[in-house]
């Protein structure tokens, strides 16, 4: 077991085949929409931290509408397949989906109209979902706690815990823009505000729940997808608790105005950062897969924009960048280039593991892939990234606008590589014929 992933009998841990469809679909809309929101209003993009508009409508389709429901798509999926237990049903799945979507939609509509009752019940209903599925999740690592994956469990564990905490403070956020009871409750607490829990709700979000997702899921996937001699199931715990330790810290130190403390968690996350992305490369290093496409292009751009985007929170902290640099750097440029990396690659290895359930005869990886579609999503998106960091470095609406352009062609292109394997898989079992019950026994 090279990639020590057992992935034998893989396919019958697989969730019901219209979770991944509802998934990406969900993800390749709410993409193209946050990017289309930005060519409509370039300016939202230089004023994300100013309070509710166009900017953070577009933000919380990214991370609610991509982010989110990315996790919800992995986690059900990826965890069942590597720790052998079975995966949620759909009836648990399915009120999941539609609460995330459903809250997604309304947050967005709040956000880009100003109508804070909107903003308030889009917020109460994605949390109510997120609610549900941490339960779904914490089941899942309770039977997978004998699994032997150790530092998988741990940075599932950590990031559950950090889920649990934007959900709480993002519904709070936001039913505080319609009530405004949040004033009276923390004026007896010096230095903590709306603006102060809002930073602190965007660290646990991007650094905590994602960051400690990343670190979880890349010692299984980064192997798994490269062909690869893992790390052993606990060479990361020092590095995640670490950074969980750091992020943990600086989102306090957010919350409550304390400098120091701020630094301390940021220089711990930093190192922890370094530590395990020496591991990753090292791993790369020792892979059998010697042509890894563009979705590795991707991945591996995506490690260098985690670094980049953490030593620009410290330039941030300074006062030398704004914050909206930063951001750009984290979310569209970490998270959203190792998103759409990882699927690239993650897509086509579920299809083809459905068609073990579904057709005569399996249908082989590669036949899956197709290049010129993957390398047309990758391109799209490296091209908004580059167009949005200058248009927000230098505050050109021109090269915002250009740089939404080119990520709502990445959305497209998201949705046209997935029906792509979707037709491919269809088209195959149309030709060998549907899997067969097995004779009974006579």
């Amino acid at each position: 077991m090279l990639t020590g992933v057992p992935l034998a009998g893989a396919e019958r841990r697989l969730v019901a085949a219209p979770v991944p469809l509802l998934a990406v679909a969900a993800i390749g809309v709410a993409l193209t929409a946050g990017w289309l929101l930005l060519a409509l209003w370039p300016d939202a993009a230089l004023t994300v931290t100013t309070g509710p508009g166009p900017g953070l409508a577009a933000l919380h389709l990214l991370t609610l509408g991509v982010l989110v429901l990315t996790v919800v798509l992995v986690v059900p999926q990826i965890l069942p397949v590597v720790t052998m237990v079975t995966a949620p049903p759909l009836p648990l799945l399915l009120p999941v989906y539609v609460a995330v979507v459903g809250g997604t939609v309304a947050l967005a509509t709040g956000f880009a109209s100003g109508q804070t009752l909107w903003i308030a019940a889009g917020a109460l209903c994605a949390a109510g979902g997120i609610g549900l599925f941490t339960l779904i999740w914490a089941s899942l690592l309770w039977k997978a706690r004998r699994s032997g994956m150790g530092d998988l469990l741990l940075a599932n564990t950590l990031s559950l815990a950090c889920l649990l905490l934007i959900a709480t403070l993002g519904a709070l956020l936001s039913a505080d823009y319609h009530w405004a009871f949040l004033g009276g409750f923390l004026s007896s607490i010096p230095g903590v505000d709306h603006t102060a829990l809002a930073w602190t709700h965007a660290i646990l979000a991007i650094h905590g729940v994602m960051g400690l997702l990343v670190m979880g899921y890349s010692t299984v996937l980064v192997p798994m997808l490269a062909v690869a001699e893992p790390q052993g199931r606990q060479a990361n715990r020092g590095w995640i608790l670490l950074y969980a330790a750091g992020i943990l810290t600086a989102a306090a130190a957010a919350a409550l105005g304390l400098d120091l403390p701020g630094w301390l968690g940021w220089a711990a996350a930093v190192i922890a950062v370094a530590g395990f992305l020496r591991g990753m490369v090292m791993v790369l290093k020792r892979r059998l897969r010697k042509a890894l496409g563009p979705s590795f292009w991707l991945i591996r751009l995506s490690w260098g924009l985690w670094a980049t985007g953490l030593l620009a929170g410290a330039g941030m902290r300074l006062g030398w960048l704004p914050p909206e640099l930063a951001g750009t750097l984290l979310l569209p440029g970490w998270l959203l280039t190792l998103l759409l990396g990882i699927l690239q690659r993650i897509i086509p290895f579920l299809a083809s593991m459905h068609s073990v359930r579904c057709c005569a005869r399996p249908i082989p990886l590669p036949r899956l892939e197709n290049r010129r579609e993957a390398m047309g999503l990758s391109l799209c998106h490296v091209a908004a990234l580059l167009l949005l960091t200058g248009g927000v470095a230098t505050g050109l609406p021109l090269l915002i606008r250009a740089a939404a352009v080119a990520g709502a062609l990445s959305g497209g292109a998201l949705l046209i590589f997935a029906a792509g394997v979707l037709n491919r898989l269809l088209t195959h079992r149309r030709t060998v014929g549907p899997r067969r019950p097995p004779s009974p026994a006579v």
